[in-house]
């Protein structure tokens, strides 16, 4: 089965994430696939738009597209599906007003116009409508092969918080300026970040780390405890906990705000914490302190957690399944032209 994967760009997390690293799992479930980033120049959409027909189904990944460009893919392809991983039928939290018409509308249009609709989560599968396509909720996935675990039997001299992410998303880490000052009272501390420029907290020595794909995983796996706050608001209940994955996957125990998917992801106390607030983030990270042991236990189980649910072959293996469906389903949407 020929399937052309259309995405933003490879190096944006989402394009990555949802569709580039699965593709070498899909061939084992008989998807071919065809990667191919949505051209900017006009003459280079049209082109495309012309060898639709010959892939079996066409996966548009988060880009909304215009009406007229989804009117001609649409009456092209054989069967399109779409993927979404964010609340991108609106604004993100750093816009004074979430709402946007012209997200809204590229939004609804696209969902109507597919054959089925692939969703990060329960919260953005419940935007749609009973008249838009049918939807599957496909978790993002991490890797859990070959991927560095955290050493439990070699003890940091510092208890080393660890928190990865880009710049734009500080604003979120920067509420835990208080819990980590309480704590580094009573403990010797680190907070190591991961990302794309340095993170600055008064009082708390800060381990700036410059992201990159090939040393994520090794970086994530020297932490003790991984944190992933966030605000509680329209944008980030939409959000598919990526961060916690990532932690989890290397054995870290994560420290999550209740929010959205976190939620459904992380078992309190088993393989992770869920925090309501700042006071709640403390209560947690302090219990971590405390007990190594219950540090281990808890790493370990969430590992195993990401291994049966969240890696890439689980995921990869559920997203083929839903493709084969749609592709041969003898149900199609009335805007094609089969």
């Amino acid at each position: 089965m020929r399937v052309l994967f259309l995405i933003q760009d490879s190096n944006l997390p989402s394009s990555r994430i949802r569709v580039v690293n699965l593709l070498s799992h899909l061939e084992k479930h008989n998807v071919i696939p065809f990667l191919a980033p949505y051209p900017k120049k006009l003459s280079d959409r049209l082109r495309l738009f012309q060898k639709l027909p010959e892939f079996d189904a066409v996966y548009l990944q988060r880009k909304l597209i215009t009406a007229p460009e989804l009117f001609i893919l649409r009456r092209r392809a054989h069967r399109l599906l779409f993927d979404f991983d964010d609340a991108i039928y609106q604004h993100d939290d750093s816009h004074p007003d979430p709402y946007s018409r012209t997200r809204q509308t590229r939004f609804q249009s696209i969902v109507r116009a597919s054959d089925h609709v692939v969703v990060g989560n329960t919260i953005l599968g419940d935007k749609l409508t009973p008249h838009d396509a049918g939807y599957s909720v496909i978790p993002s996935s991490v890797p859990v092969t070959n991927v560095p675990e955290r050493e439990y039997s070699a003890l940091n001299t510092r208890l080393r918080i660890g928190w990865v992410g880009t710049k734009g998303n500080f604003r979120y880490l920067e509420t835990l300026r208080q819990p980590l000052l309480q704590l580094a009272r009573d403990y010797p501390l680190e907070l190591r970040v991961v990302s794309n420029a340095p993170f600055h907290c008064d009082g708390i020595d800060v381990i700036n780390i410059e992201w990159s794909a090939e040393q994520q995983e090794k970086e994530i796996a020297q932490f003790d405890i991984g944190v992933m706050p966030l605000s509680d608001t329209s944008w980030t209940r939409g959000k598919c906990g990526y961060k916690a994955l990532q932690y989890m996957a290397s054995g870290v125990v994560p420290i999550v705000s209740d929010v959205g998917d976190n939620a459904a992801m992380v078992t309190h106390g088993c393989d992770g914490f869920k925090a309501a607030n700042p006071a709640t983030f403390y209560d947690a990270m302090a219990s971590l302190a405390a007990s190594p042991e219950q540090m281990r236990s808890m790493g370990i189980c969430a590992r195993e957690k990401v291994k049966i649910h969240y890696s890439q072959e689980v995921i990869a293996e559920r997203l083929a399944k839903v493709i084969h469906s749609v592709v041969h389903s003898s149900q199609y949407n009335q805007l094609s032209t089969r």
